[in-house]
């Protein structure tokens, strides 16, 4: 196969461009500080876990180290601190990482408490080859060696921008390290784990509460593990999800200050939304005015409100105007008369007429006389129909034959004479005026008896 001299020319750029990065790394690790840098979010950014967060003495477990966030980089190197009193750096695999098998490697040199893990080949940075991807990088495996240590222990993943080559922001044909680029990020990670000595470490139980499946996620059964070391003693087992369970509902009608729901389908249960279910606005107060009310003497008033018609939420509160309380005025007494009751003073209120203080009856005092006889009031001046309490007639003056005669009688009570005429007697035989009588009874008949011969005799002759 033939390289023209082009194709070497390159290739020797290739090696310079790379023997120049590695010497750039190694002045950068001169100055590593082994910490990682606290963001809350990064450029790079790596994570160290395991399944295990306690382990017995003597027993292995894997640790995995991963990449979580990445924007992309040409070449990452990356330092894993432990105790190698208490672990033994057993191997690793990057079988299964994210990057291609060729592309991650693990050394640890002397088992001396690194392990030194590189992302991307230093052949590759020249031709911009960059990484891009997250997810699992290594995995490694340790050993507890120290078959009487109890206690805590740490890994500390180590990440710097000086270990980290990337495509230069200003020249997308060239790299750069990142430690020359301002607010360029990479963050590392900690794991603590906890190990026992398995022959006298005794477990103290603390209960793993259980948790309920819900619709969408799993519950767990009730579990334990010891509180000192943090080992699983009752494995908590998955409940599976119950799945939703759905539901019709009808709509939902907006008020006037709360939105209301179209109908639609929903799960019962959770309350998640599948179909439907969209707000209908609330529709706003409807104002209603409530009139205003004149206090009066005994009740209070009330000054003009509103209301909301629909829902009867009072939105403009009516205040109180106090009673005005009675405007007194005196109602004039009356004296009691001889026949008319009369009156004492009162008193009333000129506004709304109630009667105050009442005005009692004063009765009528009767008329007043000197004695049953008195036919005049002394007070009024009335007069009245008296009946006297009189005695015995008492004959004054003889009655005769020519002259009539006189009796009286006297009032015991007061004294008033009552006289009464005694009339002329009459005399013995025939009394004149009996004669007087007799005579002109004569005349008449006399008188009568002639003309009717008169008369007669005027009638005979005519005929």
């Amino acid at each position: 196969m033939q390289i023209n001299k082009k194709g070497i020319a390159i290739m020797k750029s290739k090696k310079i461009l790379s023997l120049l990065f590695i010497i750039q790394l190694i002045l950068c690790l001169s100055f590593t500080v082994f910490a990682s840098e606290p963001t809350d979010a990064s450029d790079l950014s790596y994570t160290v876990e395991s399944e295990n967060s306690t382990v017995i003495s003597g027993d292995t477990f894997k640790v995995y180290i991963r990449i979580a966030e990445n924007t992309g980089f040409l070449n990452s190197i990356v330092h894993l601190r432990y105790d190698p009193e208490l672990l033994t750096y057993v191997d690793a695999s990057t079988t299964d990482n994210a990057f291609g098998e060729d592309k991650v490697s693990v050394r640890n040199p002397q088992n001396n408490g690194t392990v030194i893990i590189t992302v991307g080949e230093m052949d590759d940075i020249p031709d911009l080859i960059e990484y891009t991807e997250t997810g699992l990088v290594a995995e490694l495996t340790f050993k507890v060696t120290d078959s009487t240590y109890e206690g805590a222990f740490e890994f500390t993943l180590d990440a710097t921008k000086g270990n980290v080559a990337i495509i230069d922001p200003e020249d997308p044909t060239a790299y750069i390290s990142a430690s020359l680029i301002d607010g360029w990020t990479i963050a590392g990670d900690e794991l603590s784990m906890f190990g026992i000595n398995g022959a006298t470490h005794t477990h103290t139980e603390e209960i793993l509460p259980a948790v309920d499946a819900t619709c969408t996620e799993d519950g767990l059964t009730e579990g334990k593990k010891c509180s000192v070391c943090g080992m699983i003693l009752v494995q908590q087992q998955v409940i599976p999800a119950t799945g939703h369970t759905e539901v019709d509902l009808p709509e939902q009608p907006a008020t006037c200050t709360e939105d209301g729901l179209t109908a639609g389908r929903v799960c019962s249960v959770c309350g998640e939304v599948f179909s439907g279910r969209e707000v209908i606005p609330a529709t706003g107060h409807t104002e209603q005015v409530l009139p205003a009310k004149d206090a009066t003497c005994t009740e209070d008033g009330l000054t003009e409100g509103k209301k909301c018609s629909v829902c009867d939420t009072i939105l403009v509160e009516q205040n109180v105007i106090p009673a005005t309380g009675h405007t007194e005025v005196t109602l004039p007494g009356k004296d009691a008369t001889c026949t008319e009751d009369g009156l004492t003073e009162g008193k009333e209120c000129s506004v709304c007429g109630e009667i105050i203080e009442e005005q009692q009856t004063i009765p009528a005092t009767g008329h007043t006389y000197d004695n049953d006889c008195d036919p005049d009031c002394n007070v009024c001046g009335a007069t009245r129909t008296v009946q006297h309490s009189f005695g015995e007639w008492t004959v004054t003056k003889e009655a005769t034959e020519t002259a009539a005669g006189e009796e009286q009688r006297t009032c015991s009570i007061c004294g008033t004479v009552e006289t009464n005429v005694i009339p002329i007697l009459e005399r013995s035989g025939l009394s004149t005026g009996a004669i007087v009588a007799i005579v002109l009874i004569v005349i008449v008949v006399l008188a009568g008896g002639g003309f009717s011969v008169y008369w007669f005799i005027i009638r005979k002759k005519d005929e």
